[in-house]
């Protein structure tokens, strides 16, 4: 599958660092991005190929070429070991099966099972009962079991009582991501954060979700919860409090080192505000092929702020200089380079159109065998 750098850019033009919302932004290993699913998988191509355990994937309202697409991009991700399961309605159901099967390979079929009602109290945006189609990557490298041996009664079992013997089942190891591409509720992340909890697991969730009103059936949020997103994050939360407050003899070992943040970040139908240099900085790593979730500080040198992305022992790996308004300085690269990091980044609209001093900055930094990078 080729990747359309165009649609790329775009989508990385618009990644804004949400800040507000996040929770525990510097150390979480997971992520909360809000916006269109074919946006975002665009951008995931950057760094996350291959490497996905399990994507959950709910379609939406999409025409036959976003869903194309979408089915395309989320098979990309899938690990040489991974599954991805679809969630989808029985009227759509034998038409997305050949869809799949041309997109995936029919030996790669795992199952299909259904009617899964909806949880009590889930979003509304979730129809009343839904499908679940499943493949593996490969199948020879398979680890996900077909739905029909789990023991289910596929026409009482909610998604909150699939899900945790489900990720048990496929063998989700302690270091394995699983990406969530569904309509709202937070089932998936809830399961894997509970396999952490109890074994001490490092597991990473990825939730995709859309920033469409919810009904006027939100009532039930007390008003203060406008959005699918704004809903899925709040759950998030009340699940993170409820599992680091748990104590029954079994989590509390391993409860302080339960990971209940996500790194939440938006991505809007169109240019919204003047970007930060956090935006900047995220678009600009993105774009490079780093992960979502880096850690990242903010730096003084020579007095002046830059960005940095940062080892865990608090060493720069990548330093950038994104002020587009202050031409920076031969003196103030020196001190960047003193630094010793692997990389440096100067926002090219910083050179004001200097084409000498960017060249000089080029051969100062491939001197000191570092990678100097405008953007």
């Amino acid at each position: 599958m080729i990747l359309n750098i165009s649609e790329t850019r775009t989508g990385l033009s618009l990644l804004r660092a949400d800040l507000e919302h996040s929770k525990e932004w510097g150390t979480t290993g997971n992520v909360f991005l809000e916006g269109s699913q074919l946006q975002v998988l665009q951008i995931l191509q950057l760094h996350y190929q291959g490497s996905m355990k399990m994507v959950f994937l709910d379609p939406l309202a999409q025409d036959i070429d976003q869903l194309r697409r979408s089915l395309e991009l989320s098979w990309n991700l899938l690990a040489d070991h991974g599954a991805i399961f679809i969630w989808t309605s029985k009227q759509s159901m034998d038409g997305l099966k050949n869809l799949c099967d041309e997109i995936f390979g029919k030996k790669n079929f795992l199952d299909g099972a259904g009617q899964f009602p909806r949880n009590a109290g889930a979003t509304p945006a979730l129809p009343e009962a839904r499908f679940l189609l499943s493949y593996a990557r490969t199948i020879k490298n398979r680890t996900a079991p077909a739905l029909s041996t789990l023991g289910f009664d596929m026409a009482s079992s909610a998604r909150s009582y699939l899900l945790p013997t489900l990720l048990e089942a496929t063998q989700l190891g302690k270091d394995d991501t699983l990406l969530d591409l569904s309509a709202g509720g937070i089932n998936t992340a809830e399961a894997l954060l509970r396999m952490n909890a109890l074994d001490a697991g490092s597991r990473r969730f990825m939730l995709v979700r859309p920033a469409q009103p919810l009904p006027s059936a939100s009532a039930t949020t007390g008003g203060t919860v406008e959005t699918v997103a704004e809903l899925s994050r709040d759950q998030l939360r009340r699940t993170g409090a409820a599992l680091s407050e748990y104590d029954n003899g079994q989590l509390t070992a391993v409860g302080e080192l339960l990971d209940t943040g996500f790194r939440a970040y938006q991505l809007p139908d169109a240019a919204s505000a003047e970007a930060t240099q956090e935006d900047l900085f995220i678009r600009v790593l993105a774009g490079r092929g780093f992960s979502l979730t880096e850690r990242t500080a903010s730096r003084s040198v020579n007095g002046i702020e830059v960005r940095a992305v940062v080892s865990e022992d608090g060493q720069p790996r990548v330093l950038a200089y994104l002020d587009a308004r202050a031409q920076p300085t031969l003196e103030l690269l020196e001190a960047l380079l003193a630094q010793n990091p692997e990389s440096v980044i100067v926002i090219a609209e910083a050179f004001h159109g200097d084409a000498l001093l960017e060249e000089e900055f080029h051969r100062l930094a491939l001197s000191r065998g570092i990678e100097f990078w405008t953007s």
